[in-house]
């Protein structure tokens, strides 16, 4: 706040890189053209329709009604050229009549801002293939990607299934096009932006809503209550949007058939309240509550304006669909990548609070003004709706609020229920009114309080007593509770498919001890699609490329688990992945010698150490032949403790791999199980979890130990520690202690020496405030942290 563009240190004026050689440079393709804006009035057109007169071009504003531009005082706007056309009516009026009546106006260039439905974008390609149009952009959004889409999004990846039926809309247009261009060579591209800020309208604040009352109660210093999950916003200045399509017009030769995401630097919450009341409103720290999501939403329904609520204030004159809507803008966790454009285009986005202390300002100099915008919000609610509307006849148009498709009641409409916003979580919504409105809170719900008072404690020592024994008992029985190989099986949670899935593309048995085969994938870069066959030769490559992962997976889960996480080392760091099943685990067998334990500690550790001498050994059942020192060990959770084992034996044989990751490592087992929120032990008062301790803490009581406070001792490569703050399976404390005891044995040393001599870190933590047991590698401070080590 305060600092204008033109003075902030790290970006330039107008959000192009004047280190990129594309930087304003004049080329053939930059003449003087007639550009037609579709949209000319809203967030995007209002910035970009001025700049192309500046920049020379004769614009034409082509929109839906006779509303003003959102700077209408911009004197370029007296040489745009204004035209009204609606484009849905003219649509169900003849298909394809908008598009002829865009391309009566004889525009060289098209650029489409106001495109959400297929059918439109259909008619206006159908009207403009063969005419004189040059070139044609796309405007989407980067709501097409999924929420259980990879991160960070990339263009050119898969995409994941849609969430809501804008994102389906965003996805088959995206589709179309693309096909259109290698088809009939339809000069198009297409351009994903994230939420567009500027002045004129309310930007999306950090309670997922456009209700300026946020921005009011941040200024005046008052609490601001925000959903306890993991959520970003990314915001974009519209200028800077402006800025990145006349560049794709400029480059046109070089951008046609190319789909380029441009987003503001991912912002969460907490950050984005923090950036608003110092930057902007120079406030000091502002005080945030955290709520889990449902509670949040709840409260969005239900709050007046300024209500108290614990002393803060939640802030908002809300309807029913405010919540809903909030819901979906920020559990969609954006996470597009603009380096594509940068590189291409030479366009950087300011920084968010650069970009959202613009609106702000504008709308302090006008008070009472300011409004959503004009474009269409991505999940409208749709509560009351009927859940599906039968189409007997097939396709009729589109229906707002619905998907249409084959689904469990027949081929027709179903109810759009957005991102998280389920019928599940409606139902509980209904059964928790239920409760309610039967008075089972009242003097029945007093009873059943009282009871449960007794028999929780009284269940928890019963389970206390139990687990005691059952460990005590052998061996046998602590697996079956310490590794849980049998829940992906019973759940069908991160149960093994039926193929092997991207990015491993060879399926392989490796022998490990004790007549032990175990299941193993492998990624043969370049990766060429499903259960693809590979040459020796071409598997061999690996010990060329000299960089690989082998990739060792917790309790409770097969290789399949954390495949998006493998995928991302395919993607990102260009490395070789493999990644295994311990014995007892997935398709892995069992040992078949008589009296002998199918899952001990000890056989997890000669199963990563069987496969990473497969991975070593080019003689051994097909080896991979890869040096030692190319290879890097990453462990989850069990699998750290695993990784620190067999690094440290490795490194006592002289053939210690390239470096070691301990994702959510824990000390030892019998600490885990005192203070994990999964083991009754954790909530037991002290004097009971101290006796179970000092009972299991015996030799031969507890059979599997995983000391990997003493493994990691005894290993000579770098280590990476990474844990998340929001950890309740293994405390982030953990890891504080695994590193203390790293750098006590090195002496404080704090670098080490690889095979060139040069120095590399000896351990690293890295902690991460947002993130719990399992989503570490989701954060971008991680994947940087990651790349960097590697």
């Amino acid at each position: 706040g305060g600092v204008t563009r033109t003075e902030h240190p790290l970006r330039p004026a107008c959000g192009v890189l004047k280190g990129n050689p594309n930087f304003r440079k004049r080329t053939a393709a930059s003449r003087i053209m007639r550009i037609a804006v579709l949209g000319g009035n809203g967030e995007l057109g209002s910035y970009l329709c001025p700049l192309l007169v500046e920049e020379g071009h004769e614009v034409t504003s082509v929109t839906d009604d006779n509303l003003e531009p959102y700077m209408p005082e911009n004197p370029a706007w007296k040489k745009v050229k204004r035209v009204v056309m609606d484009r849905t009516s003219l649509e169900s009026e003849a298909f394809g009549l908008y598009g002829k009546r865009v391309a009566d106006l004889k525009p060289e260039v098209v650029v489409d801002a106001g495109c959400y439905t297929m059918e439109h974008c259909k008619g206006l390609v159908s009207a403009l293939r063969g005419t004189g149009v040059q070139h044609t952009v796309h405007v989407g959004s980067t709501h097409l990607y999924s929420p259980s889409q990879p991160r960070p999004w990339v263009e050119d990846a898969p995409r994941a299934a849609p969430c809501g039926q804008f994102a389906l809309e965003q996805q088959n247009m995206e589709s179309y096009l693309i096909a259109e261009h290698k088809e009939s060579k339809y000069p198009v591209t297409i351009m994903l932006l994230s939420n567009l800020v500027g002045k004129g309208w309310v930007p999306l604040s950090p309670q997922g809503t456009y209700d300026p009352v946020v921005f009011e109660a941040i200024k005046s210093g008052g609490k601001i209550m925000l959903p306890k999950v993991p959520c970003c916003v990314q915001l974009l200045h519209a200028g800077d949007a402006a800025q990145a399509v006349a560049k794709c017009i400029a480059l046109r030769t070089n951008t046609t058939g190319e789909v380029y995401n441009f987003a503001g630097v991912p912002l969460s919450l907490v950050a984005y309240v923090q950036a608003v009341g110092q930057h902007v409103y120079k406030q000091a720290a502002v005080p945030c509550m955290e709520r889990d999501m449902l509670q949040f939403m709840d409260a969005l329904e239900t709050t007046d304006k300024a209500e108290k609520l614990e002393g803060g204030v939640v802030v908002g004159e809300w309807q029913k669909a405010v919540s809903l809507e909030a819901a979906d803008e920020l559990l969609r966790n954006p996470a597009a990548l603009w380096i594509k454009a940068e590189k291409a285009l030479g366009v950087q986005p300011r920084a968010p609070v650069l970009a959202v202390a613009d609106a702000l300002e504008w709308m302090d100099e006008h008070p009472g003004e300011a409004a959503r915008p004009r474009a269409p919000a991505p999940y409208a609610f749709t509560g009351g709706r009927e859940p599906f509307i039968q189409a007997e006849g097939g396709f009729t148009g589109s229906k707002a609020g619905y998907y249409f498709r084959q689904g469990k009641d027949g081929l027709g409409y179903y109810l759009d229920h957005g991102v998280y916003v389920n019928w599940q979580l409606l139902a509980w919504r209904q059964l928790q009114k239920q409760y309610e409105d039967d008075a089972l809170l009242g003097e029945q719900g007093e009873k059943t309080i009282r009871a449960l008072k007794y028999f929780i404690p009284g269940s928890l020592i019963f389970w206390a007593i139990f687990l005691t024994w059952l460990f005590v008992t052998g061996e046998t029985m602590q697996g079956l509770l310490v590794y849980m190989a049998w829940v992906p099986g019973l759940t069908g949670i991160g149960a093994l498919p039926p193929f092997t899935p991207k990015p491993f593309t060879s399926a392989v048995r490796v022998k490990s001890t004790a007549r032990v085969e175990l299941g193993v994938w492998h990624t043969a870069l370049p990766a060429r699609g499903y259960n693809a066959t590979y040459t020796k030769e071409e598997r061999s490559a690996a010990a060329e490329r000299c960089r690989a992962v082998l990739y060792l997976h917790g309790n409770a889960e097969t290789r399949s688990k954390q495949g998006w996480k493998l995928g991302w080392y395919h993607t990102h760091a260009k490395a070789d992945v493999v990644t295994m099943d311990y014995r007892g685990f997935g398709d892995s067998t069992c040992s078949t010698e008589a009296f002998r334990a199918c899952l001990t500690e000890r056989g997890l550790y000669e199963d990563a150490y069987s496969v990473f001498e497969w991975m070593t050994n080019s003689t051994k059942d097909g080896g991979l032949g890869i040096p030692h020192g190319c290879i890097v060990l990453h462990g989850h959770s069990l699998g750290a403790a695993v990784a620190t084992r067999v690094a440290g034996v490795l490194s006592s044989q002289g053939k210690a791999p390239a470096g070691v990751i301990l994702e959510s490592g824990f000390t030892s087992m019998l600490e885990v199980m005192r203070v994990a929120w999964m083991s009754p032990l954790a909530y037991l008062p002290d004097g009971f979890g101290d006796f179970f301790v000092s009972v299991m803490d015996k030799p031969a009581r507890l059979q599997h130990t995983f000391m990997h406070s003493t493994f990691i001792k005894k290993v000579s490569s770098p280590v990476l520690l990474l844990h998340g703050e929001k950890d309740v399976t293994v405390p982030a404390e953990m890891s504080s202690e695994l590193f203390k005891a790293r750098v006590a044995v090195s002496d404080g040393e704090a670098v080490c020496e690889d095979g060139d001599g040069k120095g590399a870190p000896c351990t690293d933590l890295l902690s991460l405030p947002e993130a719990d047991h399992s989503d570490v590698m989701t954060q971008y401070d991680s994947q940087n942290k990651v790349l960097e080590f590697t």
